[in-house]
């Protein structure tokens, strides 16, 4: 990580050679941040991932009583788990509750499957619901006004034992099922019923990601709960990290950049894109992380349908750790740079410098923006190639942030930076015809500034 101080004093380097700089970084800096201990190789945080005080806060904002999640990102970060029926890709495989009173616990409904890893306790778990199946659905089939009744729910799992040969691993989950045998719901719907029971939103305003759950809980029955679609509400509320999710955020960041390094450091000129993505998704794999893409070229990909020597080329990988992003964007040569490209890079790096600079709580995505194009144009970046300057919020997803509110589509809002919030701002350039060149660093907001959460490296990866 870095902060604003030393940035500057890494950011000097770029006025020297940038050629033998980015060697030299290709020869040490690799190997330096290996040194700080392959990151995601050590031990989950447990906790929960909630910034409570953010959703709180923006349930309070838009007047609702609490929260309902079916979409995988959101169950995963308000239960820190994701069941095996998510995982399948099942029709409606479980929900997580977050009710806007602190008194009431989260709730996730899951698969009775899933109780038994969850017994393990190896993360901070909310209250659960599990649910097995209807034994008695053929009584269902063709007879709507029974739909609003709960069908009869199965009895769970049962497993041939030798009680006298149970390790205490396993007479733990014995006890689990033995906790929840009487509260199984049938399905998941009725799982969330009583979710929603236990909360005490029977009668609520609540935000939901999915307006399916609408129309499941009106089968249900419960006609006094009102749904409005909340998966902008979500992404307003995970906009702003908790210490968990900073912590997790700073290792994906490490972990991207030494992968995006590792996989560059083995391409050479003839490589097809998907040589890299596979070498990407291997190195990434190794340091304990998931591909998510690995861009190379353009959006298009690579204009002559493989790595051309000496030819510029923008790289922007992003890799998760426990599902959060990193982001990394650079400028690839394999061979040797031209001083064209060195100027290019350069300019680029004058964008990132008076960036970084500027970052604090208060500023606005507009006004990074026209600081970042002043300094590029200010190094004399042509104003037809000046780069379109992205800024985004990152998390559980890659784009992890509210849009308009008063649009019915979406459309990226002119958002304000928050302490907490972790961001990175896109300095892609396509020159067709000739290349492209990108700079991209993933940056935490802090109270007074912000901190690049990896290494603010050479702006150019120069391979063989």
């Amino acid at each position: 990580m870095i902060n604003r101080r030393n940035f500057l004093q890494a950011s000097a380097l770029v006025a020297g050679s940038t050629a033998s700089r980015t060697e030299a970084n290709h020869a040490g800096g690799v190997e330096g941040l290996l040194d700080k201990g392959k990151a995601s190789s050590g031990l989950i945080d447990r906790r929960s991932l909630i910034n409570h005080e953010r959703a709180y806060a923006v349930m309070a904002k838009h007047k609702i009583d609490g929260l309902i999640a079916l979409q995988a990102i959101n169950v995963f970060y308000l239960s820190n788990h994701l069941g095996y029926k998510f995982r399948f890709g099942a029709a409606d495989p479980g929900f997580a509750v977050m009710p806007r009173k602190s008194s009431k616990s989260v709730q996730l409904v899951t698969s009775v499957v899933d109780q038994w890893h969850i017994a393990n306790a190896e993360r901070e778990y909310p209250d659960i619901v599990p649910y097995t199946g209807p034994v008695n659905w053929l009584d269902y089939v063709g007879r709507s006004e029974k739909w609003q009744l709960p069908p009869k729910a199965g009895g769970g799992i049962s497993w041939t034992k030798d009680e006298e040969q149970l390790s205490q691993t396993e007479q733990t989950w014995l006890s689990m099922d033995a906790k929840q045998k009487d509260q199984y719901a049938p399905t998941a719907i009725w799982g969330l019923v009583e979710a929603l029971r236990r909360s005490d939103l029977h009668n609520a305003r609540l935000a939901v990601d999915d307006m399916r759950i609408a129309s499941l809980l009106k089968m249900a029955g419960l006609e006094n709960i009102q749904c409005i679609d909340g998966d902008n509400i979500f992404r307003e509320i995970r906009m702003v990290k908790s210490e968990v999710e900073i912590n997790f955020m700073r290792t994906a960041a490490r972990v991207n950049q030494q992968a995006a390094h590792l996989t560059m450091k083995q391409i050479t000129s003839g490589a097809t894109a998907a040589d890299v993505e596979f070498l990407f998704r291997i190195e990434a794999a190794k340091l304990g992380a998931e591909m998510d893409f690995f861009s190379l070229g353009t959006y298009g990909g690579l204009r002559n349908g493989e790595i051309i020597k000496d030819e510029p080329l923008m790289i922007d990988a992003v890799c998760k750790v426990n599902g959060y992003c990193g982001d990394y964007g650079r400028t690839f040569v394999s061979g040797t740079p031209s001083l064209r490209v060195e100027k290019r890079v350069t300019q680029l790096d004058a964008a990132r410098q008076a960036v970084f600079e500027m970052l604090k709580p208060g500023v606005r995505y507009s006004e990074i923006q026209a600081v970042a194009r002043k300094a590029m144009a200010g190094a004399g970046l042509p104003s037809d190639v000046i780069a379109r300057v992205t800024p985004h919020s990152v998390g559980l997803s890659h784009t992890d942030e509210a849009m308009r509110y008063d649009l019915p589509f979406p459309v990226k809002d002119d958002l304000t930076l928050l302490s907490g919030m972790v961001i990175t701002i896109d300095l892609p350039c396509y020159e067709l015809g000739w290349g492209s060149t990108h700079l991209e660093d993933i940056t935490l907001i802090t109270e007074d500034g912000a901190e690049i959460l990896a290494e603010a490296d050479s702006p150019l990866i120069v391979g063989n």
